[in-house]
């Protein structure tokens, strides 16, 4: 079995992908955000259509499994790309609240010049508060991960087969399991941290300052934007001034503790020959372990439910905590987002971030200090030559 990891180049946003073959033949494909805020609207899914060539004409270009950390528009403003042009078989989405739904799509329509766009008419959509346009005549199976505080008890995460699937949601912790080489996918669904604006809640505050004070459904939040575009947008920024407060996390990897062999490609803009080229580098004895993090926010709660899970409270597996090789850095490498307990282990820290992005990510001291912890970051930009390809044969 061989396993192919792939951080992409698409700039300021997060699209990941990890592929397992047998035999060359492909058998399971992994997605975990697909998005982009470089550049025009448009160029993600130029991107995506190079990536995956004529997939209308070919079934077998399936995603088994797309997994997305949040709702803003440069983690999956290409989603929509994806649901019309593969096979998606499972859609993973973090269960929310109404007050961070409407956060997201208003931080979509701030980010693009107060306008609404297609994205977050697929969040409607998705989150069933849309007429379905975007889902018609589609198999996809949308399943959500429940906020860890709402998990009622404090029992062992089960363990589910992707080929089980029977439920609509699932606790955060939860293990999903490929069969056929035991490896396990374990999405991890913080409590969001929405801040309040003199003890009021954003929707609240939403809802005195753009609709008179009156009581609103998230179905009719579209026609409310477009006759008060401009108080939407002063709202949002004036109660959030940049917050963001949410990401699911995703940890993929195997408990089994066999060295895998390890190949780094040197010419990941030549050529699609991997496994055959003699320009890769080959590390033995290099775990596969990795863990997804989207704008995740390791402040101490969130750090301690995330370790929680990885380190067998929840989950059943002991110690997935120390066997982390490899870790998108959180939010593109944003100075706010740095814990140094999230690298407590010898890792390597991928960072998309465009290369010219008006947020200046990745943050210098960020930068700095990841390494000061005995970690490696790699800046993975809009630049080809950048992607990063990794490669485990197990």
């Amino acid at each position: 079995m061989e396993l192919t990891r792939v951080i992409h180049p698409i700039g300021q946003g997060g699209f990941y992908t990890e592929t397992f073959k047998d035999n060359d033949e492909e058998v399971f494909n992994v997605v975990y955000d697909c998005g982009s805020e470089t550049g025009k609207p448009y160029d993600i899914n130029s991107y995506l259509e190079k990536y995956y060539p004529d997939s209308t004409k070919h079934p077998k270009k399936e995603i088994d499994a797309i997994f997305v950390s949040h709702l803003h528009n440069d983690h999956i403003n290409g989603l929509d790309w994806l649901l019309k042009n593969t096979n998606v078989k499972h859609l993973f989405l973090p269960q929310l609240t109404e007050e961070i739904i409407l956060e997201s799509l208003l931080y979509n329509a701030y980010l693009n010049k107060g306008s609404w766009n297609s994205t977050n008419n697929l969040i409607l959509d998705l989150y069933g508060f849309g007429n379905d346009e975007n889902l018609k005549n589609k198999e996809t199976r949308i399943i959500k991960i429940k906020i860890d505080s709402e998990n009622n008890d404090n029992s062992e995460s089960e363990v589910t087969d992707f080929d089980s699937l029977k439920q609509e949601s699932y606790n955060s912790g939860t293990v999903f399991m490929y069969g056929r080489c035991r490896w396990l996918y374990i999405p991890i669904n913080s409590q969001p941290n929405i801040p309040k604006k003199n003890n009021v809640c954003f929707y609240d505050f939403f809802k005195q300052e753009v609709n008179n004070g009156t009581d609103f459904s998230l179905t009719e939040i579209k026609g409310i934007f477009e006759r008060n575009k401009q108080t939407c947008i002063d709202a949002y920024t004036n109660y959030f001034s940049g917050h963001n407060s949410y990401s699911m996390t995703l940890f993929s990897g195997t408990d089994e503790y066999e060295p895998h062999i390890f190949d780094m490609c040197r010419k990941r803009d030549k050529c699609r020959c991997c496994h055959h080229c003699k320009d890769f580098a080959f590390h033995n004895h290099f775990p596969a372990n990795f863990l997804y993090t989207g704008d995740f926010e390791p402040n101490k709660t969130n750090l301690q439910v995330l370790k929680d899970t990885l380190l067998n409270k929840k989950t059943g597996f002991p110690y997935l905590w120390d066997t982390v090789s490899g870790i998108q850095v959180p939010h593109h490498g944003s100075r706010n987002n740095f814990n140094c307990e999230l690298y407590d282990y010898p890792c390597v820290g991928y960072i998309s971030a465009g290369s010219r992005n008006r947020h200046k990510h990745p943050n210098v001291d960020t930068l700095i200090n990841i390494q000061k912890e005995g970690c490696w970051p790699i800046v993975v930009s809009e630049d080809p030559s950048s992607m990063q390809i990794e490669v485990y044969r197990f």
